[in-house]
């Protein structure tokens, strides 16, 4: 029997089948052209201008730092900030987050002459085994708990001759055993050196225990301290559950997207010692744990003056944080108000003089940019940049709102035609039984 294609007849199929690939062919164009269209301006809804004050004489590397209303509007992670230049050309940038980084190199260093004068000092001295080695922070091991010295650095490079390095610098540790807990500082910096050797002397007052020191180390530390920003954070809510033993404070950053990682309170109250817990929330009704929780503490007695009043958490984009303060069987405690800090974000782009310049924002669909500046920024001097101020916010005057795609200004559309497909596949798989019973010979008896 020789081999033939099989083709369904009749006029209903074959008309199904003609809708059905003629909206196939509209509707995946569509779909393809949402996805991979470009974004021009009028996609981005807001915009500000960015000033320079006393303007620019020439071409040079500029900063500007988004503000509370940027973090608001813009997209998830600002991957939708733009830079204009006279409203016409796209302005390369890169956004720097401003975290400190400390640069920590251990010195090689041995520890001699350790004793005491008793009621008055322990002394020691540091050998670092070399000169010329730049070092400028010492840290002391000890076995001591719960005290707090004055510590004297004294520097030379014959053993004979000293110079002060540091005076009235202070070392302490506070220890509790229920709760567990510790908050100790056995650091001193002093200034930039090359000594050899330095001579510690930590006093101490009669009736006080020498400190227990079983060794030391000499760092050369180049700092480069945070950049925060301080948030205008409003506690919108006090309140106290008597049964967990706790009170409450929920404070409202304003917006969502704002980064915070940081909370200091004030409160005039001294010796008290509590554990907080931190949540966060972006309506202020569903929230979530951040962090570990801490520890808030101040205490001014005879042998201990010392406070921790900060809160850290990992960072949180989310408008409202809820602190809980565990107070046991203690009274609340007194909290008068709170600030909230974030790690400070800032653009870096090239600015010429004559020429004005706008930050747009605000479009979901962004993706983020991908300049050439990123690659060779590590080889630029990025400190002490020109400011850039930004100014009020403004509706782009050229925004327009995007059409929805297709599918979903018609959501009917896609059941009609996978029920017009199911019927169309019906029609002609019984066109093709149908074929197939003439050609195929009867069944044998």
């Amino acid at each position: 029997m020789n081999c033939c294609w099989i083709r369904p007849t009749g006029v209903i199929p074959q008309f199904l089948a003609s809708i059905i690939f003629l909206l196939a062919m509209w509707l995946v164009p569509s779909s393809l052209g949402v996805a991979l269209a470009d974004f021009m301006i009028q996609d981005w809804r807001f915009v500000k201008s960015i000033q320079f004050s006393g303007g620019l004489s020439e071409e040079r590397l500029a900063e500007v730092a988004p503000d509370v209303e940027v973090f608001g509007e813009a997209a998830s992670g600002l991957v939708d900030l733009r830079i204009f230049e006279n409203g016409e050309s796209e302005v390369p940038f890169q956004m720097l987050i401003e975290d400190g980084a400390s640069r920590r190199v251990k010195i090689q260093a041995s520890i001699r002459d350790l004793g005491f004068v008793p009621g008055e000092y322990t002394s020691f001295v540091v050998d670092l085994e070399t000169t010329g080695v730049l070092h400028n922070e010492i840290e002391f091991f000890t076995s001591s708990q719960n005290f707090q010295r004055i510590v004297q650095i004294e520097g030379g490079n014959d053993g004979e001759i000293w110079a002060v390095l540091q005076k009235g610098a202070r070392i302490f540790d506070f220890t509790l055993k229920d709760p567990d807990f510790t908050s100790k500082d056995t650091r001193i910096s002093y200034p930039d050196t090359t000594v050899r050797y330095l001579r510690v002397r930590i006093p101490y007052e009669a009736g006080e225990e020498p400190l227990d020191i079983s060794g030391t180390s000499v760092f050369s530390v180049e700092d480069n301290p945070d950049t925060e920003t301080v948030y205008a954070a409003a506690i919108i809510k006090r309140s106290e559950d008597s049964e967990r033993r706790v009170n409450l404070l929920t404070v409202d950053l304003g917006v969502n997207g704002a980064p915070s990682s940081r909370l200091n309170v004030e409160t005039a109250q001294v010796n008290f010692h509590r554990r907080v817990s931190m949540e966060a929330s972006a309506d202020a009704e569903n929230w979530r744990s951040i962090g570990v929780g801490g520890e808030l503490f101040s205490y001014a007695t005879a042998k201990f003056v010392g406070s921790q009043l900060t809160v850290t958490y990992p960072e949180t984009t989310l408008r409202y944080l809820r602190m809980t303060v565990y107070n046991e069987d203690n009274p609340p405690l007194k909290i008068d108000g709170l600030k909230v800090r974030g790690v400070s974000r800032k653009l870096i782009f090239l600015a010429r003089p004559g020429a004005s310049y706008d930050l747009y924002y605000g479009n979901p669909k962004a993706r983020t940019p991908s300049y050439d500046l990123k690659r060779f920024l590590p080889y630029l001097e990025t400190e002490g940049l020109t400011r850039g101020l930004l100014g009020p916010q403004t509706n782009n005057p050229g925004f327009t709102i995007p059409k929805k795609p297709f599918t979903e200004r018609l959501p009917w559309l896609i059941p009609v035609v996978v029920t017009l497909t199911a019927v169309a596949v019906g029609f002609l798989l019984f066109g093709v039984l149908r074929q197939a019973k003439k050609l195929l010979p009867p069944p044998a008896e």
